[in-house]
């Protein structure tokens, strides 16, 4: 059954002098499980804007079926944080959270004397009926009563997606759109997504930037590049087999093409030689012009070799247009730092944390240069908190964090508190130095932060952007003890791979917080359970 159809759908932002989005086209139908793939900026959200009609200003056609409910998980989800889990979940159905409310008042009551007609009117809208769904749904999304009775304040961030989540399946929606649904999720709550998403009949658009997560649960990849929607069937990893064999593909094509338009302005180059040879001289004067004293055969000789020069040039022009477009590689480098003399670089001995209960275990860990330990745990076991800690934004329960004079650190953080938001991006990751501005035009633009974008405000940037900007600034720190609360958050895949490949090449200690899969499996030497207090070798 198809759901909705774009044909030939562009955008532009009022202002832009190009287009996001060039004459996309797409099928979204009841079998439908797709992953949204790009860089970060290209239109991927703006694209679900489009198809929830959000977003009017559009050229192409958008169809969607007579009375199709969608169901959008966005990006940021905004909470009444005041009321419990439950009365948000109630809340996806009005009506009979009004008509409830009056009964449970009611049965608390004992009123002998009550109007027959309310639970006359629950029944006819599906009251009882919602009641059993939404008891095997809590199930199935692995809540508890209990914890859903909570405020929602006291839900952590992977526990308000879930929650958010189970809302929007409680509406039953004909398909979703779920914008970066991964991001603050812990290892376990990923799998049970992953878990939820294969199993599902419900068909489903899901922005992510997560390649296990995408390999486990979508059978189409669409991917917007350079304004334009391509769709590819299979997983992740078919796709970039996919991408990889094209690229092989337009660089021989490309080689090629330098061949052939080499020999051609060799070819028009003969030409012009040729006919030059070929003008009559006159003696001592040297070279007569054309319109004197030439000969029949020179004359036929010349237009000849002008008409053949003139379509070579035309050949070459349009072989030129035919140049393919190649993503240039380009790859993050860390600025030179100054390695610690200490072979311990950080002490952590009986840190703890309370608010109104203490948050995690004592602490008790020495680090050593060079090491990269990954800080693990479920969502809301503190892992974030004990980095403000050991940096020194937050103070400990008990406990101390010693680092040796040697050690220089720098801190990326989930809120970055290390950003002016008024100020352009150049000017806070130069800081004033411009002597430094090369290697972080460099480095901005190997995370796509091109050209007139680096003048751009922070305060006017994506999520993503933002991440970015704070990434650079930690990179060029000269720090030899990095600390990194989720950096490769709400970063598109080129970039977590331009990260990943820059941290491996870092010759300080890292110590990171981070439920991306690959990006653990490629860095970590380590890894320390907050929960358990353990740290163990992978």
């Amino acid at each position: 059954m198809l759901l909705a159809q774009g044909n030939k759908i562009s955008f532009k932002y009022d202002g832009s002098e190009s287009r996001l989005l060039k004459e996309v086209s797409f099928l979204i139908n009841d079998s439908t499980k797709a992953g949204l793939v790009g860089k970060n900026g290209c239109g991927k959200t703006t694209l679900f804007q489009i198809i929830l009609r959000n977003r009017l200003d559009f050229h192409g056609d958008l169809s969607l079926k007579d009375n199709v409910l969608i169901g959008h998980l966005p990006q940021e989800i905004r909470f009444d944080e005041a009321i419990t889990g439950m009365e948000y979940l109630w809340s996806a159905k009005d009506m009979l959270w009004h008509l409830k409310e009056v009964i449970d008042q009611i049965c608390s009551e004992n009123q002998g004397d009550y109007d027959l007609d309310v639970f006359s009117k629950y029944e006819e809208l599906g009251g009882y009926d919602f009641e059993v769904k939404l008891q095997k749904m809590i199930i199935k999304f692995d809540f508890s009563e209990e914890m859903l009775e909570r405020s929602i304040s006291t839900f952590s961030g992977g526990e308000k997606t879930r929650l958010a989540l189970l809302r929007i399946v409680l509406t039953s929606p004909d398909f979703l759109l779920l914008d970066e649904p991964t991001n603050h999720l812990d290892i376990q709550t990923l799998n049970w997504l992953e878990d939820y998403l294969e199993n599902t009949e419900i068909p489903f658009l899901i922005i992510s930037h997560d390649r296990k997560f995408l390999d486990s649960c979508v059978n189409q990849i669409w991917e917007i590049d350079n304004r334009d929607l391509r769709i590819f069937s299979g997983n992740y990893s078919f796709y970039k087999e996919e991408v990889e064999t094209e690229r092989r593909r337009l660089m021989e094509e490309f080689i090629n093409q330098q061949k052939k338009i080499k020999q051609l302005k060799k070819a028009a180059k003969d030409r012009r030689q040729w006919a030059f040879s070929h003008q009559p001289q006159t003696g001592n004067n040297g070279y007569a012009p054309v319109y004197e004293s030439i000969t029949n055969f020179s004359k036929h000789a010349m237009k000849k070799a002008g008409n053949v020069e003139k379509r070579m040039e035309m050949m070459i022009e349009k072989e030129e247009k035919k140049k393919p477009h190649i993503e240039k590689e380009r790859k993050v480098v860390f600025s030179a730092q100054e390695k610690s003399r200490s072979k311990v670089v950080l002490s952590i001995k009986d840190v703890t944390k309370t608010y109104s209960s203490q948050l995690f275990p004592s602490v008790n860990l020495s680090v050593e240069g060079g090491s990269r330990i990954a800080f693990v745990g479920r969502n809301g076991c503190g892992k974030s908190t004990l980095l403000k800690v050991i940096t020194g934004f937050e103070k400990s329960t008990t406990g101390e964090v010693y680092f040796p004079p040697s050690v220089r650190f720098s801190y990326y953080s989930q809120e970055y508190e290390n950003l002016n938001f008024e100020n352009s991006i150049i000017d806070e990751v130069l800081g004033g130095d411009l002597s430094n501005q090369t290697a972080v035009r460099t480095l901005l633009g190997c995370l796509g932060l091109q050209k007139d974008k680096v003048f751009q405000r922070i305060d006017t940037l994506s999520i993503g952007e933002r991440s970015k900007v704070a990434l650079v600034k930690t990179i060029l720190s000269g720090a030899n003890v990095l600390i990194l609360d989720e950096p490769t958050n709400h970063l598109e895949i080129a970039a977590r791979e331009a990260i990943e490949q820059a941290l491996e090449d870092f010759e300080g200690t890292i110590i990171f917080v981070s439920h991306d899969r690959v990006f653990l499996e490629k860095l970590a030497t380590s890894v320390f359970d907050v929960e358990s207090g353990e740290l163990y070798v992978p």
